[in-house]
């Protein structure tokens, strides 16, 4: 793994053009130095002018976040992308932070950001200005040469978010590991390889459920930073004519909105167990312009919730009458490793039923009676268990890491809230203690391993 150097890298074209975009590069540059950010944190080049330019991969391999600042001068060619053999260099260091986000281990796409400074009246957004991979399907800036320091401000904010290793309080004294650890920059990276590899286990159903839907309206219940909708939902074409996320957390509300906001997107601040739940999603629901939801997405969620009976009933008192409601949660009775004699996989099991963040985590049985009680019917149970038949290495490593990295985080916050808790520190010895060989077996080809996620479909 490549030592992180700097938390941004700032790249820029036309080095020494006056057409290039190198003074407004530096005038982010400044702006961060001015708001907390020091020269060492930040890869700008050339600092001073002098010397050939040259490709700086391994500063871009080295950096948390990567920014391409631009105007109309950066060529394009017809299909959008940057015009490699203009900007060589340029489309170098571009391609080395994309091949990392590609790892799933260091960074993800959406610590890659693109701002454009320029004349309003000629700049196109959208997909016909796809300019490279790394940007694709990720809202970017644009501002005037004018405007440059409220678009310089929305960067800043944007970098504190995705650097961001604030903790927060739980609110109202729920158990909600999505908050738990929200902004947690190790957790949310574990969180969206998690998201990557569960993205194979439930695509199958939602294309049998929206194969032939156009034009819905869509709600997703606990969006996070809305990733894990828009990468599930958010790319098929004519299927949306609103798609709402909803979350407790308002800087994942911030995060989600900052990537993904556009005329058929939005996102919101909603406690979906808040006494005022209803009112609020009416009135959203109003201003959106929307009768009810025909698909309601539900990841990881009801869990963490005190009464998700309520949740649901009140959830399908939105919905339109045949709309569907998804639901992938968790059953730890599902879960199941062989051989596992010395009962390393299990003992790591129980150590989670224990976290105070863990939620309940036999939660997925309860589903199917309570959206029963609740008034939904032609209940499926479409899928059960995760298992590690057929994963390649990558995938039986994320499999495992998603599952020990959670409890070992889980078993290190529940310390730091109470660190005369003896029973929490000898687990966390142990855990630590047993990861390689635990790790080891996975990679076994005579390790068998079932993780307990189940899906569950419902109609109104």
């Amino acid at each position: 793994m490549i030592r992180k150097n700097y938390k941004v890298f700032i790249a820029y074209h036309g080095t020494y053009s006056e057409k290039g975009s190198k003074q407004d590069a530096e005038d982010l540059r400044k702006y961060l130095l001015n708001h907390g950010f020091s020269e060492s944190e930040i890869f700008f080049f050339p600092s001073k002018e002098g010397g050939a330019y040259k490709a700086n991969v391994i500063d871009a391999l080295s950096s948390q976040t990567f920014i391409l600042v631009y105007n109309e001068n950066l060529k394009l060619e017809d299909n959008g992308i940057i015009d490699h053999k203009e900007h060589y260099e340029l489309c170098t260091e571009i391609d080395a932070f994309y091949a990392l986000t590609q790892l799933g281990n260091d960074v993800g796409q959406n610590d890659a950001k693109a701002l454009y400074v320029g004349n309003m009246d000629i700049h196109h957004r959208g997909d016909e200005s796809l300019l490279h991979p790394l940007f694709k399907d990720i809202a970017q800036s644009a501002t005037s040469k004018e405007d440059k320091e409220t678009a310089f401000e929305g960067i800043l904010k944007w970098i504190n978010i995705r650097l961001s290793t604030q903790e927060k309080d739980d609110n109202n004294n729920q158990i909600r590991n999505i908050e738990f650890f929200d902004d947690n920059i190790e957790e949310r990276r574990r969180l969206e390889r998690q998201q990557k590899f569960l993205l194979k286990f439930d695509a199958s159903t939602y294309d049998y459920h929206l194969k032939d839907m156009k034009n819905i309206n869509i709600l997703d219940l606990g969006c996070s930073n809305g990733r894990g909708v828009m990468e599930r939902l958010g790319k098929r074409e004519g299927l949306y004519n609103r798609l709402i996320g909803i979350d407790s957390s308002a800087s994942s509300i911030d995060e989600a909105r900052y990537y993904y906001d556009n005329k058929n997107i939005s996102f919101y601040v909603v406690d979906v167990e808040s006494e005022d739940f209803l009112p609020k999603m009416h009135g959203i629901m109003k201003q959106e312009g929307i009768d009810g939801f025909d698909f309601i997405n539900c990841q990881s969620l009801l869990l963490h919730l005190k009464n998700p009976f309520n949740v649901l009933k009140s959830v399908r008192s939105l919905m339109n009458d045949g709309g569907i409601i998804f639901i992938l949660d968790v059953d730890d009775g599902l879960t199941l490793a062989y051989p596992d004699n010395d009962h390393l996989i299990s003992h790591l099991f129980d150590i989670d039923y224990q976290l105070p963040t863990t939620g309940n985590r036999h939660c997925g049985r309860t589903i199917p009676g309570l959206l029963s009680l609740a008034g939904y019917k032609n209940i499926v149970l479409e899928k059960a268990g995760i298992n590690t038949c057929s994963l390649t290495h990558e995938e039986r490593e994320t499999l495992f890491r998603f599952n020990y990295d959670f409890i070992k985080a889980g078993l290190e916050k529940t310390i730091k809230k109470d660190p005369d808790n003896k029973e929490m520190q000898n687990h966390l010895k142990w855990v630590i203690k047993m990861g390689d060989e635990m790790e080891k077996r996975f990679y076994s080809d005579s390790f068998f391993f079932t993780y307990g996620d189940v899906i569950i479909t419902a109609k109104k």
